[in-house]
């Protein structure tokens, strides 16, 4: 009787193996991708905020990419109640038995909550990007129209040698994109540093 239960039961146990082989293969390599390709939540692409355009250089897309994946997390995932309610969740921590569960537990609010403020500050720098753009563009159009201006005086002798304004103007374009660049890095930098914090 135990021999034929047993028998049964390795038998039932393949089944239940096959079952949720063809299960999980079917779900997961062929009903998910059809499903999600044309109905489904499109997680699995990132959407940015850059303007079509016939080419996109890779340090910009990556540069978008992981910004406004980060954008997307604040505006749709972030639990940013738990910074609001601070003190609620201190005094329910408070109540907790044992004094080694209110520590992690202690420890693990505080660091969420520091990861939603570093994520938060990496974010309004990045609301504010375009702005830091528009202020680059102007500065290089004010000099290409303080050099065409020179060009076209008939007064500009010589046109090798850039006059002060010119270099002025030049020199506080190229400062203004190095100081840019140095930013995209750092913010690029501490977003990956805090990508571990972006779950909900």
């Amino acid at each position: 009787m135990e021999k034929n239960v047993n028998k049964l039961k390795k038998i039932w146990d393949k089944i239940d193996d096959a079952y949720w082989w063809c299960h999980r293969n079917i779900r997961d390599e062929i009903f998910a991708p059809i499903w999600y390709r044309f109905f489904g939540h499109k997680l699995h692409i990132i959407k940015t905020s850059l303007r079509p355009a016939p080419w996109i250089e890779t340090d910009t897309r990556i540069l978008y990419a992981v910004m406004d994946t980060l954008k997307w997390f604040v505006e749709h995932d972030m639990d940013d109640w738990i910074i609001e309610h601070y003190e609620e969740k201190m005094a329910d921590i408070e109540k907790i038995e044992g004094e080694k569960v209110r520590e992690v537990s202690l420890q693990l609010l505080n660091e969420k909550i520091e990861g939603e403020k570093e994520i938060l500050d990496i974010i309004t720098w990045w609301n504010n990007y375009n702005n830091r753009l528009q202020g680059l563009e102007n500065a290089l159009d004010e000099w290409i129209d303080s050099w065409g201006s020179a060009r076209n005086s008939k007064e500009a002798d010589n046109l090798e040698s850039p006059n002060p304004r010119d270099q002025e103007l030049f020199d506080k374009y190229t400062k203004m994109e190095q100081d840019l660049l140095d930013e995209e890095q750092e913010y690029l930098i501490r977003a990956i540093k805090i990508r571990h914090k972006a779950w909900s």
